[in-house]
């Protein structure tokens, strides 16, 4: 499969995901899940996709974010299961994960129910307590 600067829309039951592919086909892939929730992928790969050429980045709107769109459900379970339909649907086998804020809620819950997916996983300033998520949004939103 050629991915080198390809989009797809990853079509599910209750979800139509975007994903953008970019990089070099025989590096490294690296599943980039964003933080949010409700954000997108995109400032991620402005910011640093140019430094991240050597690897095949993968970058993922999650369901309900950014071009990915969803009525729900919105479960960590719902959105891990997301990430494995992800690498399916795009043949890979074996990724880095990395995750950044609420993202990596996501990513924890994913490498942890399939190990054998993920080569390694990369969490930048994880939010890993919903409740403290919560307060805090809810603090700032106020």
């Amino acid at each position: 499969m050629a991915f080198r600067d390809s989009a797809y829309h990853i079509v599910l039951d209750s979800a139509d995901l975007y994903v953008e592919v970019a990089g070099e086909e025989e590096g490294t892939p690296i599943l980039y899940l964003h933080g949010g929730p409700g954000y997108n992928s995109f400032s991620f790969r402005d910011l640093l996709g140019d430094s991240l050429e050597q690897y095949l980045m993968i970058y993922a709107d999650q369901r309900g974010g950014g071009r990915s769109y969803a009525d729900g459900p919105f479960a960590f379970d719902v959105l891990a299961e997301d990430v494995r339909e992800i690498l399916r649907n795009l043949k890979l086998d074996r990724v880095v994960l990395l995750a950044h804020g609420f993202g990596a809620a996501v990513a924890v819950k994913a490498a942890a129910t399939w190990r054998e997916l993920f080569e390694r996983l990369i969490l930048v300033g994880p939010w890993l307590s919903v409740p403290v998520l919560a307060r805090t949004v809810h603090r700032t939103a106020a």
